[in-house]
C-alpha cells in the first residue's frame, strides 16, 4: 500500500492518503454513487477530521462539513491492528455464530426428555426449536424495520 503525504486542508497538519490497486467504489452491490467523495475512507489526518466546504442541495448555501477520519497511526483503526488481534476478532464473531446455531438445535438430541418431564407431547416440545429458528428470520426483518425508523 502506497502512502502519499499532503496537506490540502486548512485544519490538518499532515494527512496520509492510502492508495492501493483496489478501487474503493468497486463494490459487489452499488453502495455509493459514481461521484462519491472517498476521502473519508482513504485519508488519515493528524487531527482525525477533514473540514470541507460543501454546497447544500436544499438551500444552495456553502456549508463546512466535518468528515471524521482516523488519525495517522491511530490504534483504533482496524488497518493498524496486528494480524493476531484481527484473527482474535474474527474468531470471536465466528464462535458467536457457532454458539447461536448450536443453541438452536441442541435440544433436538433429547426432545423426549422435556416432553416427559413437563407432560406434553413431542410436537409441543418442538415448539422451542421452531420459535428459536423463526426468530432468526423474523428477528432480522423486524430489526431492519426498527432501524429504518431511527434514521
Amino acid at each position: 500500500m502506497d502512502e502519499t503525504y499532503h496537506s490540502n486542508y486548512s485544519n490538518s497538519h499532515v494527512s496520509r492518503t492510502l492508495t492501493s490497486e483496489a478501487d474503493p467504489l468497486d463494490l459487489p452491490y452499488r453502495q455509493v454513487t459514481e461521484n462519491a467523495n472517498m476521502e473519508e475512507y482513504t485519508t488519515e489526518t493528524t487531527t482525525g477530521e477533514i473540514i470541507k466546504p460543501v454546497r447544500s442541495a436544499a438551500t444552495g448555501k456553502t456549508e463546512e462539513w466535518k468528515l471524521v477520519t482516523f488519525s495517522v497511526d491511530d490504534p483504533e483503526n482496524p488497518k493498524n491492528w496486528s494480524k493476531a488481534f484481527k484473527w482474535y476478532c474474527t474468531m470471536v464473531v465466528s464462535f458467536t455464530c457457532f454458539v447461536v446455531a448450536f443453541a438452536s438445535s441442541v435440544i433436538t438430541a433429547d426432545i423426549e426428555g422435556p416432553a416427559e418431564q413437563f407432560g406434553v407431547s413431542r410436537e409441543v416440545s418442538l415448539v422451542v426449536v421452531t420459535v428459536f429458528v423463526i426468530g432468526f428470520g423474523v428477528g432480522k426483518s423486524l430489526s431492519v424495520l426498527w432501524l429504518d425508523k431511527l434514521r
